[in-house]
């Protein structure tokens, strides 16, 4: 149990009172400030009274301000004052699942049938096989991982009979079907959510029976380490949809999911084009998808219908800008990967042109924002992305007088976050490359105003131009 004494409603009184048997080892933490400050001030009154074989503990708190309702807020126990009550014990709860888990896994006349089919493959294909066959035909229903007792799960033969089954159903009957395959599946529990590295460690640490509620099933087949039980049959093996976050197996080790680097969610952009002197231009556009990204486009894309694909093009254009115009058909690969889109468009106001001045908008990519002006709590950004985008620019020989090009520029957000700009240029040919990593973080309030400074000088990048003029004969 977590529970915070502050809230986005003034408190005029708070009581929190837990009676449990003295035999019992209750673990409890008292935060005055939020587990990251100590200022000395006392918000809440912790008192523990013993009563015969019961021990009473209470904790009240009077006259509490409310807080602003900001974007972007760490968990509020880490910022706030706040109480946090387990009797969890991680071992021991590991051991129990384990050990109901285990007891469920089967092989029977079902996954025998399935197995017979197999017969042959690698052990890769074998993996595909079991993976698109519990993505296509066992529906997820049932409670969330651990709403039910342990020895209510079901059995991996009575799993596949149904035809449906909770996450833990689905995992075991997963985990049954790879080891009678001969491979050496893993059962593995992710936590859902992803949070700054210091938060995140804490609540590792921790460790409430419900940090890590996702059970996944990971396997290594032809060496490539597989993630089941959380993609459709559309997702490549190697990525994982809980790439980045915290997860632990059976002997209680913390990790974190990282895939194999080709396998890292990403979409680098490159574009070609060919400005003329009245301001138009061609441009060649290539999208590559790695990862995440591969599964989710492979997936709509195989599943749109004629007119969800025009409208999808359209989309496409539109990004490039409002006036383009298709110049050929939309042509998309995603039978092998990494999958690829490409596309020609023309733009007939890519650029600006002024008498003898024309301007150039640049592609620099959009990172974060913070709604407020004025921050009064802690910020936290919470994901992670790859960015790339780089441009070439052919351009008009008429042209060839350079006033002004942004030229390279670093921006760094936190130590494993930066924004990256690279241009170089030569008469007729123009190069940009925008590159960008952003991973959670935390920004305490005192230093949220440099933070913003920060977004503003890219809000200025994000107008970043390029201008030249015509040469003077």
């Amino acid at each position: 149990m977590v529970s915070t004494f502050r809230t986005f409603n003034p408190i005029r009184n708070k009581l929190i009172s837990i009676t449990y048997p003295n035999k019992m080892k209750l673990n409890h933490q008292l935060s005055q400030n939020g587990r990251f400050f100590n200022s000395g001030e006392v918000n809440i009154v912790e008192k523990m009274e013993e009563q015969g074989e019961n021990v009473t503990l209470t904790w009240t708190a009077e006259n509490q301000p409310k807080i602003n309702n900001e974007s972007n807020l760490p968990r509020l126990r880490y910022i706030l004052p706040s109480i946090s009550v387990s009797t969890g014990n991680r071992q021991r709860f590991l051991e129990d699942i384990k050990e109901a888990m285990l007891h469920k896994v089967a092989e029977g006349p079902g996954t025998r049938k399935i197995l017979e089919k197999m017969d042959g493959m690698s052990g890769l294909r074998k993996v595909l096989a079991i993976r698109n066959m519990v993505a296509r035909d066992i529906r997820t229903a049932g409670p969330s991982t651990f709403s039910i007792p342990m020895n209510q799960l079901t059995n991996a033969e009575r799993t596949l009979t149904d035809g449906y089954g909770n996450s833990m159903d689905k995992a075991i009957l997963i985990y049954s079907l790879l080891k009678a395959a001969g491979l050496k599946p893993e059962f593995v529990f992710v936590k859902a959510s992803r949070e700054s590295e210091a938060i995140e460690k804490d609540i590792v640490a921790s460790f409430f029976p419900d940090t890590f509620s996702i059970p996944l099933v990971r396997v290594k087949a032809d060496g490539v380490t597989c993630w089941l039980n959380e993609s459709t049959q559309y997702a490549e093996l190697g990525t994982c949809a809980y790439e980045g976050h915290q997860a632990i197996t059976f002997n209680g080790k913390p990790f974190t999911i990282i895939p194999d680097a080709k396998y890292l969610t990403k979409v680098p952009e490159e574009t070609t084009a060919t400005l003329q002197a009245d301001g138009s231009a061609r441009l060649d556009v290539l999208y590559t998808y790695y990862g995440n990204s591969f599964n989710s486009m492979k997936k709509n894309l195989t599943e749109h219908t004629p007119e969800d694909r025009r409208r999808f093009y359209l989309s496409l254009l539109d990004g490039i800008s409002p006036s383009a115009k298709d110049a050929s058909e939309l042509k998309t690969n995603f039978d092998s990967y990494p999958g690829t889109i490409s596309f020609s468009v023309t733009v007939p106001d890519y650029a600006t042109v002024q008498g003898d001045v024309m301007h150039v908008m640049l592609p620099v990519p959009s990172t974060f924002t913070i709604n407020e002006n004025r921050r009064t709590l802690p910020f936290e950004y919470k994901s992670t992305h790859r960015i790339s985008k780089k441009l070439t620019l052919t351009l008009p020989a008429d042209f060839g007088t350079l006033l002004y090009e942004p030229g390279s520029s670093n921006t760094t957000f936190s130590a494993n976050s930066y924004l990256n700009v690279r241009t170089s240029y030569k008469p007729e040919l123009f190069s940009f490359e925008a590159s960008a990593i952003l991973k959670p973080f935390f920004i305490d309030k005192d230093k949220v105003p440099a933070l913003q400074e920060q977004l503003r000088k890219l809000d200025n990048l994000s107008r970043m131009i390029l201008v030249i003029s015509r040469q003077k004969n």
